[in-house]
Parts: structure tokens; sequence; C-alpha cells
């Protein structure tokens, strides 16, 4: 991955986007006749090309054709948390996460991740990229967080709801040597489960979870589900 990084600097500048609007410029003046240049034309053909990036050396040009797969969260950036977010045509592949380049065992082999691992691991991007791969319940369950405060909200329609608030007996540096915690509740109406991280300083179960709402504790407890 290191390669990878170091290589990003030999990549062309000449063929990316940011081109696009100095060329469409001198375009218009070639097509008014205005200006007849060759390089200016076989440098059109290169962009025309469908051509991915190059490496360009004094003697040699190593072009790359488009990879066969890409894919990006809502940002635009290269993310996938289950497969290479970049595959080529010759089988390379090239994971990220949230943009970000990350080593491939962290999305295809996921059982190799431990707690241990994680505790070791002393790049921060790495840990976060382990979060999104392996999700909230899967940080839980690796780092063992246990019930710290538990609550039952009575809505106003009768409906009662059980809310857990957990948090991980470890402290952690990228969070200001704080725990990571979570919030826990079963929807009483779909029956579906929620998991969602809150920030640790929450003691309280209903305060933790209406702190993700626009509501307070008290208006969440009691007329949130009216």
């Amino acid at each position: 991955m290191d390669s990878i990084r170091a290589s990003v600097n030999e990549y062309s500048s000449y063929i990316d986007l940011s081109n696009y609007g100095w060329v469409s410029f001198y375009d218009f003046f070639e097509k008014i006749n205005l200006l007849d240049n060759f390089n200016f034309k076989q440098y059109k053909k290169l962009i025309r090309s469908n051509v991915f990036n190059a490496y360009e050396y004094e003697n040699y040009v190593f072009a790359i054709q488009p990879p066969v797969y890409i894919e990006t969260n809502l940002a635009g950036r290269l993310h996938s948390t289950t497969q290479a977010a970049v595959q080529f045509r010759d089988g390379s592949e090239y994971y990220f996460i949230n943009g970000r380049p990350i080593p491939a065992w962290i999305v295809n082999d996921k059982s190799s991740i431990t707690k241990e691992r994680f505790m070791k691991e002393t790049d921060a991007d790495i840990k976060g990229a382990i979060y999104e791969s392996i999700g909230q319940q899967g940080m839980l369950d690796l780092l063992g967080a246990k019930v710290v405060d538990r609550r039952e909200i009575v809505h106003a329609n009768g409906d009662r709801e059980v809310v857990e608030l957990l948090k991980t007996d470890d402290l952690f540096k990228e969070i200001d040597n704080q725990p990571f915690a979570w919030v826990s509740m079963c929807c009483p109406s779909t029956g579906t489960h929620y998991l969602q991280g809150v920030e640790p300083h929450h003691t309280n179960a209903i305060e933790a979870i209406a702190s993700l709402s626009p509501f307070n504790a008290k208006d969440y407890s009691f007329n949130f589900r009216a």
C-alpha cells in the first residue's frame, strides 16, 4: 500500500478533469479558425481516447484503461465495505473506505479483526476503516461493550420501549481517551432493532438516545411516538 501511495505522485497531471476547462476554451478558438496547433490536436486525441490515467517518463508512457468497476459513497468518494472499490480488467483492485486507501484484509478478512489487533493499531484511519467495515454491532461485540444504563420509555400511545446505553471498558486516544458508547433500542411498533453510536459523556440512556433526535429527554420519553 505504501508503494501505491508513493506512486500517486507519478500520475499524469495532463489528462484529468482539471484540464477540461482550458481545453474547451482553446477548442472554441480552433473551431472558429483562430487556432491551428499540431500539439493541441494531438493532446485532444489523448483526452478523447478514454485513458484513465498515465505514467509519463522520458522515453516511455504507460497508459491505463478505465476500471471495470467503481463504487463510491454518497459524497462521491471511493468507498466499499464489501469488496474492492476500484477493480481493473487485469484483476488488479484497490480498497477504499470513505475515500481513504485501506489494506484489503479490512474488507476481505473480517474474521481476522480481533480486539487485540484493533487495540494495537496505531493508525487512526485504519481503526476508522475497521469501524466502518464491521459496523456498529460488530464493534460493540469486538470491544465487549457493557450495558451501563437501562431505561424504559412509556410513550403516550402506551407503547413501552427499553433503551440501553452501552460503553467499552477501554479508553481510546482517538476520542480523547474516552470509551466508545452506543444506545440500543427496539422499536415497539415495528420490532426493528437499532444500534447507534453516541457521545461517551452520556450516563443516562434516554438522554443519550434523545441526543440523536430534535427532542430533549423529556419530550422523547413521553411524546416522541404519540
